[in-house]
């Protein structure tokens, strides 16, 4: 399982920001509403904050346990509403890690957001064969706008280390000055040489700090 983000920072404009995980493994009773509370109604269940992955956990969860074990995971902005809900963030299955050709459509870019690819993978080659290609579009069309080349960051042990192999870009750096002035709604295509991989967009407004989040569809 990975938890694409888990970690507590500081950011842009003043921002701060927090995740939450939590971790569910499926009761195998039914406590009825109004039952009194007892050390059992919590059992299998942990609720934590993230510090220390910025690039992303790996879980290692037995696979005959995997169908009972359920996670959550939360984004919140918490210097101007710290007691927001937040935004979820996706938690991906290793059957999610599929195809080294991913899509992401209708990402906004220009100066009132914040837009950053984060791409993952548990197996990317090692060498220049590695590099991930990013293709930028005009949303709805086939007309490139530009295209550019990241290099993964490995950890050293994929699973000891459990973190994956990361892969990042602030989406305006592939638009020039006026473009990114002008703004607009762009399609992302990736090409990561034969790495299975997942990856989303993180979309922050700059004014109110809300976060959307753009997974491939």
């Amino acid at each position: 399982m990975l938890l694409p983000v888990l970690d507590s920072a500081l950011g842009a404009l003043g921002s701060s920001w927090e995740t939450e995980a939590i971790v569910s493994s499926e009761p195998s009773y039914f406590v009825a509403l109004g039952a009194p509370a007892s050390e059992h109604d919590t059992a299998g269940f942990r609720r934590f904050s993230g510090r220390g992955f910025p690039s992303g956990a790996v879980f290692a969860v037995p696979r005959r346990e995997s169908a009972t074990t359920h996670f959550a995971l939360r984004l919140r902005e918490t210097s101007r509403n710290p007691d927001g809900f937040g935004t979820e963030l996706p938690v991906v299955h290793e059957k999610d890690f599929l195809d080294p050709r991913i899509h992401i459509y209708d990402v906004p870019i220009g100066p009132h957001f914040r837009s950053k690819l984060r791409l993952y993978s548990l197996n990317p080659p090692e060498g220049t064969e590695g590099a991930v290609s990013v293709r930028l579009s005009i949303a709805g069309t086939n007309r490139e706008v530009t295209s550019s080349r990241l290099p993964w960051t490995r950890p050293d042990c994929t699973y000891e280390s459990c973190m994956p192999a990361y892969a990042e870009l602030d989406l305006d750096s592939l638009l020039s000055t006026s473009q990114s002035q002008a703004g607009g709604r762009f399609d992302l295509s990736l090409w990561t040489n034969y790495a299975e991989a997942w990856a989303f967009v993180g979309v922050v407004d700059n004014t109110t700090q809300s976060v959307s989040v753009i997974s491939p569809r």
